[in-house]
């Protein structure tokens, strides 16, 4: 009878219970996994055997029977590292590769990506099945960490660009994971913003300085008139009164 690795890693880690901290960093499409499972003491970790070896690929980890099984040398392999009672799994993804990844598959029946309308859209099925193929298993913690613009979630909390989510043995039926991401490129249209309304600005100064100019020679153009029409008035008042004398 063939046994998932990861659950073989769960059984001897879960001797009475454990945490799963599950985290997704997206950057520029490529996706990094970093899986820690807590045990309760160092004893249940120092259980393992550091010699076993997990696939990335779902189709290869699917291939993986118990601990006597050989595993497939051209086979891609999580990073794997023991510390006090801790074990962590590490991959690094591209956005095709990391809907096959076997960590994925082993909680969730479907992890779909799809590029619709400017957006990404990530979702998984319903249900976390890990919980009923491993009992002891007490709760998930998945953090999603983004670099770009959330439009929608379902996550129960975020801080800045992390999204999270808590699962456990009370939700784990109805907890799927999905999370809508922009690709608009948010800062470029910042800057044509910016730079939309400094040529906006310097329009106004210039057309405000020309404005100025212009009303400064209309006055002083009015002045002129002004001091030529009192110069013929004296002028012309002159010339009457040395007629009437």
């Amino acid at each position: 009878m063939k046994n998932k690795i990861f659950l073989v890693l769960l059984i001897l880690l879960l001797t009475t219970g454990c945490s799963c901290e599950y985290n997704l960093t997206i950057n520029n499409n490529y996706y990094q996994e970093n899986i820690i499972i807590t045990a309760d003491n160092q004893n249940e970790i120092l259980d393992l055997n550091n010699e076993w070896k997990i696939p990335v690929d779902k189709e290869d980890y699917n291939l993986v029977g118990d601990s006597s099984t050989s595993i497939n040398s051209n086979s891609k392999l999580y990073d794997y590292t023991v510390n006090n009672d801790t074990i962590a799994f590490k991959n690094n993804f591209n956005e095709q590769d990391y809907s096959n990844s076997s960590a994925i598959s082993e909680c969730y029946d479907r992890l779909s990506i799809i590029e619709q309308n400017d957006a990404t859209i990530l979702s998984t099925s319903l249900k976390a099945k890990c919980f009923d193929s491993q009992p002891e298993l007490n709760s998930i913690k998945v953090n999603i960490n983004v670099d770009r613009n959330v439009i929608s979630s379902n996550a129960d909390s975020h801080n800045e660009n992390t999204y999270t989510w808590y699962i456990d043995k009370k939700n784990y039926n109805n907890k799927s994971i999905n999370i809508t991401l922009s690709n608009k490129i948010e800062y470029s249209s910042s800057s044509q913003i910016i730079n939309n309304s400094s040529s906006k600005s310097s329009i106004i100064k210039k057309n405000t300085k020309n404005n100025d100019y212009t009303l400064y020679i209309g006055l002083g153009i009015l002045l002129i008139v002004m001091i030529l029409g009192y110069l013929l008035f004296n002028k012309m008042k002159e010339k009457n009164n040395q007629m009437d004398d």
